[in-house]
């Protein structure tokens, strides 16, 4: 598939913000790319199939837990939902969406280990499904849960003034016209599915060389 320019407003998926919010990626070009065009992606030996296994298998559990408490429970392609702002297209998708009294637990499930872009994830949630559903004063808290067991909460109060500052600062970077400088690195260009970019940085093997040690 060729790279063709993305119709209407940019487009840009929750998950492109959160590493650049937790201060573990630097190359904010990744981002304006993917926001601005369709494009072919990189083939990094990544097995999808087993990983969308385990996380369904993970969030359907965790669904479960949720409808034996009372709770009414929306499940992934039923929380699709866009925020349309001035600049850009905000689309989020969290796993779950809970709701019990009046109170909405959004609650995401995650195979790896715990990263601080977990949590940006859910503030970005608490910040985006208000708009999207048009009630501001809509009661939420966040949920993180792991493979390990282990459950995060991420509550309202953390989604400061400064916080919302930085995540609709990022969207509009991400929607400028003009994108910004590439920084290439081994560890993001070796996660980065992007195969055109021309400053794309690859691990090289350990040249074998004669030493004294």
């Amino acid at each position: 598939m060729a790279t063709t320019p993305r119709k209407g407003k940019p487009f840009v998926w929750v998950s492109w913000l959160t590493g650049v919010l937790a201060g573990q990626e630097q190359c904010q070009w990744k981002g304006w790319f993917r926001s601005h065009f369709k494009y072919e992606k990189r083939v990094d030996g990544f097995d999808l199939a087993a990983w969308t296994a385990d996380h369904d298998a993970m969030v359907r559990r965790r669904a479960e837990e949720f409808e034996a408490t009372g709770h009414k429970v929306r499940q992934e392609n039923e929380n699709w939902c866009r925020v349309t702002g001035d600049s850009a297209i905000l689309t989020l998708k969290p796993d779950i969406i809970a709701s019990q009294g009046g109170m909405f637990t959004i609650a995401d499930g995650k195979t790896g280990e715990a990263s601080k872009k977990d949590w940006w994830q859910l503030l970005v949630y608490l910040m985006g499904i208000p708009l999207a559903w048009d009630t501001p004063n809509l009661r939420l808290v966040g949920e993180l849960f792991y493979k390990t067991g282990d459950r995060v909460s991420v509550y309202q109060e953390e989604l400061t003034k400064e916080r919302r500052k930085e995540i609709a600062q990022l969207i509009r970077l991400f929607a400028d016209p003009i994108a910004p400088k590439r920084v290439p690195s081994i560890p993001e260009c070796g996660r980065c599915d992007i195969a055109e970019c021309p400053d794309r940085m690859e691990e090289k093997p350990l040249a074998q060389v004669t030493t004294e040690f």
